[in-house]
C-alpha cells in the first residue's frame, strides 16, 4: 500500500454493501426460473461493479 497522507474519505455506507447474489432455482424449476436467476445474478453483479466504481472515485480524488 501507499503511504498514508494524513486525508481520510468517507465512504457512504451504502456503497459498502451489495445486493446478494439470487438462490439457484431447483433442480427442474424450468427455463422461466433459470432466465429470472440469470437476469438477477447480473443485476446483483451491475450493483457491485456500480458501488466499486464510486468507491473507487472517492479513493481517486484523494490522489489528485
Amino acid at each position: 500500500m501507499g503511504c498514508a497522507t494524513g486525508s481520510e474519505v468517507s465512504v457512504p455506507s451504502s456503497l459498502l454493501e451489495c445486493k446478494d447474489a439470487p438462490a439457484v432455482p431447483a433442480k427442474g424449476a424450468g427455463s422461466k426460473a433459470a432466465a429470472n436467476f440469470v437476469v438477477d445474478l447480473y443485476d446483483a453483479h451491475q450493483d457491485c461493479f456500480d458501488k466499486l466504481g464510486e468507491v473507487r472515485g472517492l479513493v481517486g480524488a484523494l490522489a489528485r
